[in-house]
């Protein structure tokens, strides 16, 4: 950029000098303009008419240093630094370049565009020492080509990719992406003599700064949340009233009073604040459920982190080495918590259910009840990803991460309420952390039949949890096996770009059948807990000593 920039001012100030003038001034005399007006702003030969004039235009103003013009250059990215260390991205400048705006009868605003160049190494390339690029003998060969170590890091998966640059470029709003991919795909060609030199350029690549506009679903969906805010305003201002003894004509009979409380805010507020006693003894599950919660927010927190532009990625890298990161670092397998307490919950409770009123359970009216309880405020939010999310920021990414979202969500969204996006339509799944309230109700399906054989044949029942227990693990086990798959989702930097792309994430990690047996556990232990509590079973000493052990173990490791 200095260089850049000295260039320049070297040109505004000799260039009256010069014999003859280039069309972009007098960089001629000091630098090759040319060469560096095709690399900052490739567009002025595009073949977009439009486009190659703005681009020129915007050339031309650069070098008499009008305040838009190196504005809009000083928002490109230039050439990033470290990219052998792994920072592969110069995002320039976003809001600066989103800010521009120039006074013309048509006006010309900035573009912020994000490019991807992967290099792939030439055929041949040597990897006589290929583990030494990140070990402590680095110094063996530090000779070797760089290709090398581009060809290493890019086949290592716990590594960060070493041949992938992504570079801004702060462009008139004229040019298409389809004309910046068509010039850098030209201007690659040149150096596709060493190497094979990839341009990629998307819709989601260039962002400008346009009015947003609102479809007919963005529109009904802000008609439904301002009725449903209405809705809750005006039961909140009835119960309010009715706290006054004079306004206790007001109260509506029978049904509707209840109804109305239901979207009244204090009157749940106070349900969710009560605090109430667990007679079984279960108060501890509440405990373990905010400690799991945690632990998994900050997993995906890492998640997000990993998978984002870093300008320091081997000191992540070596991490994946490290034994007291090992924790963290798979923390996918943390869910299994939540997968385990909700079997034994609905286990628990269902086997309860069943004592009380001696088998005779409406087994229709519990679905009904787990599908009411759960789907319309899944529906809502997954009318809001269709919607208004992607409309509520904005960043070098935003269209690359929430747009995809999106369009993943309106492919999609009908089978997250059908529950079954965990088998359809994997590679567009709509909220790639939905796969979970998916899984457990694909698992609560079977639940009370299960509770049922428990209650009626316990014998029985536990013998077809166990058969189930060990045919989920058989399943994992044959599928890794045969596919050569990791053993589990692995948080690695590649993979966490886009997850739901990784074949491990859909053949793996989100199919119920593939996370069945830490639900089962759960319901076996639900039944161990219901058998305890009706005096049919009681736990040995020696059992109780080892759980001990094994609590304060696991406490004592994390």
């Amino acid at each position: 950029m200095i260089r850049v920039a000295f260039a320049l001012i070297m040109a505004a100030l000799w260039g009256g000098c010069a014999p003859q003038r280039s069309p972009f001034g007098g960089l001629s005399d000091v630098f090759d303009e040319r060469r560096l007006l095709e690399i900052y702003i490739p567009t002025v030969n595009s073949a977009d008419e439009t486009c190659r004039n703005d681009s020129r235009f915007y050339a031309h103003e650069l070098t008499q240093f009008r305040i838009w013009a190196t504005e809009m250059f000083d928002a490109s990215g230039k050439m990033p630094s470290g990219f052998l260390y792994g920072s592969s991205h110069d995002l320039g400048n976003f809001d600066e370049c989103m800010e521009i705006r120039v006074p013309r009868p048509v006006p010309l605003r900035g573009q912020y565009c994000l490019a991807q160049f992967t290099v792939a190494p030439p055929a041949g390339t040597s990897l006589e020492h290929a583990s030494s690029y990140y070990e402590s003998d680095y110094l063996r060969a530090s000779n070797d080509s760089m290709w090398a170590k581009l060809a290493v890091y890019a086949q290592d998966k716990t590594k960060g990719s070493r041949n992938e640059l992504y570079f801004a470029f702060c462009l008139p709003s004229s040019c298409d992406y389809r004309e910046l991919r068509s010039v850098l795909t030209h201007n690659a060609a040149i150096l596709n003599n060493r190497s094979d030199f990839q341009v990629t350029v998307d819709v989601g690549s260039c962002q400008a700064a346009t009015p947003t506009r609102y479809t007919a679903g963005d529109v009904a969906f802000i008609v439904f949340l301002g009725a449903s805010l209405a809705t809750v305003l005006l039961a909140s201002g009835y119960e309010m009233a009715l706290t006054r003894d004079s306004n206790r004509h007001w109260r509506l009979m029978g049904k509707r009073h209840e109804l109305a409380l239901c979207f009244s805010l204090p009157s749940n507020v106070r349900k969710l604040t009560a605090q109430g006693r667990n007679l079984d003894g279960l108060d501890c599950l509440a405990g373990m459920r905010v400690y799991s919660m945690l632990l998994i927010v900050l997993l995906h927190r890492i998640m997000f982190e990993f998978g984002s532009p870093m300008v320091n990625p081997k000191d992540v890298e070596k991490l994946y080495t490290q034994f007291e990161t090992t924790l963290l670092l798979n923390g996918p397998i943390l869910v299994e918590t939540f997968f385990t307490l909700s079997g034994f919950l609905a286990t628990y409770l269902m086997l309860g259910e069943l004592q009380r009123k001696k088998g005779r359970v409406q087994m229709g009216a519990v679905y009904l009840h787990r599908v009411v309880r759960m789907t319309p405020t899944y529906a809502v939010v997954l009318a809001f990803y269709c919607t208004l999310l992607v409309k509520l920021g904005s960043g070098p990414f935003w269209q690359q991460r929430v747009g995809l979202e999106q369009q993943r969500c309106l492919a999609s969204w009908w089978a997250n309420l059908l529950y079954i996006n965990n088998y359809v339509n994997t590679d567009q799944i709509c909220m790639f952390q939905s796969w979970y309230i998916t899984c457990d109700m694909n698992f609560f399906l079977f639940t009370p039949l299960l509770a049922w054989l428990l209650w009626k044949r316990p014998k029985v029942g536990v013998a077809v949890v166990g058969v189930l227990i060990l045919a989920s693990m058989l399943v994992v086990f044959a599928i890794v096996y045969v596919n050569k798959m990791d053993a589990m989702f692995m948080l690695y930097i590649k993979v966490l770009k886009d997850p739901v792309a990784h074949d491990t994430f859909k053949t793996l990690y989100i199919p119920g059948h593939m996370r069945g047996s830490s639900y089962l556990v759960g319901v076996l232990t639900g039944y161990i807990k219901h058998a305890m509590k009706e005096g049919s079973a009681k736990l040995p000493k020696a059992a109780v000593r080892i759980g001990k052990w094994q609590v304060g173990g696991a406490w004592a490791l994390l």
